[in-house]
């Protein structure tokens, strides 16, 4: 069996543990620490069970300005952010996260948790990086029917 957290025998396994009990059952942590492990099991725990079939870029940044990652990871992150599948592809880096997360956790003082990883918005730089990793094209042609910003279905008429 391979060592994963996943396979409940991560590298700090135990300390992944007791870092998961500061993480509440819904909503934002009370701590610092809590919300850090928050943002870190909600994107292990989508590349293994959804394939990163999910967004958030938010829970991300938040890592990212938090723990100090490898740039393998921060890639990884910024490739999957958005809901861009890649099952298989960054198991290895998926690792190396929580394990980042627990050592830098670990020599960190905890306090009140200041804010919702679901609402933190990152620099300017950060989110620009995010978006630009996620650039989809799209299938839509100058003639397809599209929705207005109103909601309503138009055509689009070219002259």
């Amino acid at each position: 069996m391979q060592n994963t957290y996943w396979n409940n025998n991560g590298k700090y396994e135990a300390e992944s543990t007791a870092l998961q009990e500061l993480v509440p059952g819904m909503g934002a942590a009370d701590t610092f620490k809590g919300e850090v492990m928050r943002a870190a099991s909600k994107i292990y725990y989508d590349y293994f069970n959804n394939g990163w079939g999910n967004y958030w870029m938010n829970p991300a940044a938040f890592l990212i300005t938090n723990i100090d990652l490898p740039e393998n990871v921060r890639n990884a992150l910024f490739e999957g952010a958005n809901g861009n599948m890649h099952q298989g592809a960054y198991s290895d880096e998926m690792e190396e996260m929580i394990n980042c997360v627990v050592e830098q956790l670990r020599d960190t003082e905890d306090r009140p948790n200041e804010v919702d990883m679901w609402e933190f918005e990152g620099d300017w730089e950060l989110m620009r990086k995010f978006a630009e990793e996620y650039q989809e094209e799209d299938d839509w042609d100058d003639e397809d029917d599209y929705w207005s910003t109103e909601g309503d279905y138009e055509e689009d008429f070219q002259d």
